[in-house]
């Protein structure tokens, strides 16, 4: 790549980052159009951490504090939570420009490096998960955040940097310090992000750098590494380590949610994704014919973590394909890198690349086309997701879907049908509290509403500025008005009774959204013996006092 390539390279990247922002700065608020109780769970801990709090030492949960931060740095900075989360997103990608630039500047043709840099700022800042579903979320976007952030360093371990060979290209030069602080903030920020992306790369990008010889480059890594831990064990504390091992440990061990999609063997073969892993076993082959290049093994290392994160991750989109896709494209054999310029490898790893592509294209879209159906989508049938009157209220719902509420409900045939089906699909006892049983019940739609709902009631009847828990799997009551958050609870449940120590009073939903998740509660305060004394009976829910005398949970 030439030294004008490299600049309109760069300016290129700063003008789709500024369209981005003009975008969002057009539209003046976030407007959701599904996934309201994904939304709750990254609003609860963006204002907590706002007002002092401290993810895994103030309240549950696995995903790491950086995904986070931006945001919440925004919210106490006084801007909406709705207009943080799509500034923190832009926050993001103008942290990652330079880094995106530099993969693609010095590893790749401006064909490829347009397509990696472009693509890896609609990653950070689109307003999907992926998919094929057009309707504006912003749900798991840490997963979207790590896969830009991770794209990075494999870039940089799969790919030789350009001008190795006896042509070197103008205006690249070998930077082994300056690749190594950036491979080890990169993998720090993954860590930090969400754990499973360091676990399942951290060792191929390690073994790359050998295989490679950049010791300098995996020096500077590990200091830049240790040197993030060290500023966030000054700032947070050392008990911040074993806290978020902590919370790890117990979603790893947890049974209410042990993979939000489909099972491991379907990720590798089945009908949807066979061919996936029939184009990577490829894309493995052919780059072992590339004489002197390791990146047939890196690739080979990095399989494994790539299975495993698509597995782990809401979707199961295999996101890494538009990577290696790239990489595939770059990896044409030339002078330039040291090749031999062989006719048939070329066109068998240009091929693999292109199907690569063409298999993740359809999720790759969606992502980078959302900021624009953001923009154009109509505000009219949105309403604010708190209340207009709300001091965060630059956030807005679909009004049906904040107003309509679904549920289903088993029918009891004549004749013990419902005891029948039970035994064939083999659905849970129901859920026995204080020698009532629990209406079979479960929330379709309408998380918005229904817990509006509790919270008016429990303020109508005297509860607010109490600490509240909530049966179910979001614990977002007091996002909808005075109810006070519970310290170390969960804003979604992953196990246990996180926060019940520091909680006054239990609400127990009728139709909750999640039953196994009230059943998992209710037999934890059996297990514990935690005593509970009923004050409300409502058709919408049950308020309980925790620890009250003469209310112990029995059988």
């Amino acid at each position: 790549m030439s030294r004008a390539e490299k600049t309109g390279l760069f300016l290129l990247l700063l003008a789709v980052w500024c369209v981005l922002a003009v975008m969002i700065a057009l539209k003046g608020g976030f407007y959701l159009a599904k996934h309201e109780g994904d939304t709750l769970h990254l609003v609860q801990i963006v204002l907590r951490m706002a007002g002092g709090d401290t993810p895994h030492l103030d309240f549950v949960t696995p995903i790491g504090i950086w995904a986070f931060s931006p945001m919440a740095l925004l919210v106490r900075a006084g801007m909406g939570v709705g207009n943080a989360i799509l500034w923190g997103q832009m926050l993001v990608a103008a942290l990652m420009l330079p880094a995106l630039w530099w993969v693609g500047a010095s590893r790749m043709r401006i064909g490829p490096a347009v397509a990696f840099g472009v693509g890896g700022l609609l990653l950070i800042a689109a307003l999907v998960h992926g998919e094929a579903g057009r309707n504006v979320s912003i749900s798991v976007h840490y997963n979207r955040w790590a896969w830009a952030v991770a794209f990075v360093p494999l870039a940089l371990v799969l790919l030789p940097i350009r001008g190795e060979g006896p042509m070197p290209v103008q205006g690249v030069r070998r930077a082994p310090v300056g690749e190594g602080v950036l491979i080890g903030l990169c993998m720090a920020a993954l860590a930090l992000i969400k754990a499973t992306y360091f676990v399942a790369f951290a060792p191929a990008v390690l073994l790359g750098l050998v295989l490679r010889g950049q010791w300098r480059a995996l020096w500077m890594a590990f200091v830049s590494g240790v040197a993030v831990v060290a500023v966030m064990t000054v700032t947070q504390g050392a008990d911040f380590w074993a806290a978020y091992i902590g919370d790890l440990r117990m979603v790893a061990q947890s049974d209410v949610r042990p993979q939000p999609g489909l099972a491991l063997s379907q990720v590798v073969l089945s009908p949807a994704y066979t061919l996936v892993t029939l184009v990577a076993l490829a894309c493995v082959m052919l780059l072992r014919r590339v004489e002197g290049d390791p990146a047939a093994f890196i690739l080979f290392l990095l399989a494994p973590g790539f299975i495993y994160v698509t597995w782990q991750n809401y979707g199961n989109d295999p996101l890494w394909l538009f990577l290696v896709g790239l990489v595939m494209l770059s990896h044409r054999t030339d002078p330039a890198q040291g090749g031999r310029g062989d006719r048939r490898l070329d066109g068998g790893l240009l091929t693999t690349g292109a199907v690569a592509l063409v298999l993740i294209a359809a999720p790759a879209l969606n992502i980078g086309y959302s900021p624009v159906r953001h923009l154009t989508q109509s505000t009219e049938r949105f309403s604010h997701l708190f209340g207009a009157d709300a001091r965060h209220d630059d956030i807005y719902v679909v009004r049906l879907r904040a107003a309509r509420v679904d549920g289903v409900i088993p029918m009891d045939l004549p004749g013990g049908g419902l005891e029948w089906f039970r035994q064939i699909a083999e659905r849970p006892e129901p859920t026995v509290l204080q020698g009532r049983t629990l209406r079979q019940c479960q929330l379709k739609s309408g998380v918005v509403a229904l817990l509006s709902a509790i919270a008016a009631d429990l303020e109508a009847e005297g509860y607010g500025g109490r600490r509240i828990l909530s049966a179910d799997i979001y614990g977002g009551l007091w996002l909808f008005g005075s109810i006070e958050p519970v310290p170390g609870a969960a804003p979604w449940y992953y196990g246990g009774l996180p926060g019940i120590e520091a909680a006054e009073y239990l609400v127990v939903p009728d139709c909750p959204i999640a039953p196994d998740v009230r059943r998992a509660y209710v037999e934890q305060i059996k297990a514990r013996q935690i005593g509970l004394a009923e004050l409300e009976r409502t058709p919408l829910y049950t308020l309980y006092r925790i620890g009250g005398r003469g209310g112990a949970a029995d059988e």
